[in-house]
């Protein structure tokens, strides 16, 4: 955020999105997570790149970056999976948070945390209204 606010010329905006607090792409794996003692997609979140999925916090790294006339909103999109096995194969490869973690498992492990993924995805679209969500708050500084 440091070296974005550095490079804006004066009066320059810039947009930086993080999860929401409802977004299924990090809530669903983060419960798998837990139960196998992995970092949660929060946690990676905030040790990797600064910042929690909490609106203050990511007002206060904005305005400690050296940004001002920031407004934040949540915003919600939809994604249209068919099935768990679609949702894994998204947050497990796709430019989420969870696929990096994901990633650096390996044999039983992995086919477990894959199987509870699939698993808590298909309860949780039977569920929920809306298990496709995907809440990303936005700030624009």
């Amino acid at each position: 955020m440091k070296e974005a606010h550095r490079v804006l010329t004066p009066q320059g905006i810039a947009g930086f999105s993080i999860p929401g607090p409802r977004s299924n792409l990090t809530l669903i794996p983060s419960e798998v997570f837990k139960k196998y003692g992995l970092p949660t997609s929060e946690i990676y979140f905030t040790k990797y790149l600064g910042c929690a999925f909490d609106h203050e916090d990511f007002k206060g790294k904005l305005e400690d970056a050296g940004f001002q006339r920031i407004k934040i909103w949540t915003q919600p999109m939809y994604y249209n999976f068919q099935n768990g096995v679609e949702f894994f194969d998204y947050v497990s490869r796709g430019d989420v948070i969870s696929s990096k973690i994901i990633k650096d498992l390996s044999g039983e492990l992995y086919e477990k945390v894959k199987t509870d993924i699939i698993s808590a995805y298909d309860t949780y679209s039977e569920s929920r209204l809306d298990p496709d969500l995907l809440e990303v708050t936005i700030a624009v500084a």
